[in-house]
């Protein structure tokens, strides 16, 4: 973040800078500068489509072609050129704020370096102006600031989130298994203890059954006994009574 104030700041001055040492122009004025240099305008152009597309060598290479193009403009006191290369630059870094964070920290250091050898052709000029603009420049990058912080702190309590998610649907299933397994264990108790209550059953009406037979036969035994003494009673009263 640092970075980009630093770069909104010297574009900032660049752009003054040029307008106070040059001509103060205007709207029309500057379209009428575009058009007469229009390497100028082609130029930034081609970095505009590349950052736009993230092609980082295309990057690479329209960055150096508009930094050579400014610094010939300088060298040969160019100040007509300079100033489009300085405008069009200014409107790059307003639109394409989101891509030029996405950059290459060489690309950065490119666009940075570029940047801030037209500073230094204009710095003398551009020093009224910067401190006039700072507080603007400054208050967009504390917007842009706070917003990242926010986006972070987003990603971080969605991150957080879906952690416990994970955790808690981890535990879940944990706890889906360990209630099966212990269904599992209970129903083979059941089963066993099922099974032995039906052998007590079994073993009981056998014995039941054992006992019933013997009291009949026990039963039986007497009946017969009693009748064989009724018998020989009869008998025996038959013989007397003859």
């Amino acid at each position: 973040m640092k970075k980009l104030f630093a770069f909104a700041a010297v574009v900032a001055a660049m752009s003054l800078g040029a307008c106070t040492g040059g001509t103060n122009a205007n709207t029309t004025e500057e379209d009428s500068l575009a058009l007469a240099n229009p390497e100028a305008v082609v130029a930034v152009a081609a970095l505009t489509e590349s950052v736009k597309d993230g092609d980082a060598a295309a990057i690479t290479e329209a960055l150096e072609n508009v930094g050579e193009g400014l610094q010939e403009a300088l060298k040969s006191g160019d100040t007509e050129k300079a100033e489009v290369y300085l405008s069009e630059l200014k409107t790059f870094l307003q639109e394409n704020t989101d891509q030029i964070k996405e950059m290459s920290e060489d690309n950065f250091t490119k666009l940075t370096d570029i940047i801030n050898n037209a500073v230094a052709k204009f710095a003398t000029d551009a020093e009224g102006a910067v401190e006039g603009t700072e507080a603007a420049v400054e208050g967009a990058a504390d917007a842009a600031a706070a917003n990242a912080v926010a986006a972070k702190d987003a990603a971080v309590n969605q991150a957080n989130q879906a952690v416990q998610n994970a955790k808690d649907q981890a535990n879940q299933a944990a706890q889906n298994v360990q209630d099966q397994a212990n269904q599992a264990v209970q129903n083979v108790k059941d089963q066993a203890n099922q099974a032995a209550q039906n052998a007590a059953n079994q073993a009981n009406q056998a014995a039941q059954d054992a006992v019933n037979q013997a009291s009949g036969a026990v039963q039986n035994a007497a009946n017969q006994a009693n009748k064989a003494v009724t018998d020989a009673i009869n008998e025996a009263l038959k013989q007397i009574t003859q």
